[in-house]
């Protein structure tokens, strides 16, 4: 029973290692997003990435710049109304659509990207 319990504590503290680890990756990439929230002037970046998922979040952050037409005053409340509802891509201009594409392949590659 006691090598049975020792057993235990060694694959619980593995596992609880392995999730610190797993997490810092995520935790940077957290970060920058709400560096970047913050910066557009959400109030409350913490709230957002407690309630969306981080992916989601990065996509719109992406599509920001076009849903933007020049007439937005409050980009904040476009990207969190952008968020909330999940919306769809915007009109994107074709070759710029592509050079998205590219960047995301690249992302993918190096695992920087999280779907």
């Amino acid at each position: 029973d006691t090598n049975h319990n020792n057993q235990k504590n060694i694959t619980t503290s593995k596992d609880s290692e392995t999730n610190v680890v797993g997490n810092s990756d995520d935790n940077k990439e957290k970060h920058k997003v709400k560096r970047k929230l913050q910066e557009l002037g959400v109030h409350n970046p913490e709230q957002i990435l407690s309630t969306y998922p981080l992916a989601v979040i990065q996509q719109q952050l992406k599509w920001l710049p076009y849903r933007n037409k020049g007439n937005v005053k409050n980009l904040a409340g476009l990207l969190i109304h952008a968020i909330k509802h999940n919306l769809s891509p915007p009109e994107i201009p074709w070759d710029e659509s592509l050079a998205i594409q590219t960047q995301e392949k690249l992302e993918v590659q190096e695992g920087k990207h999280y779907d």
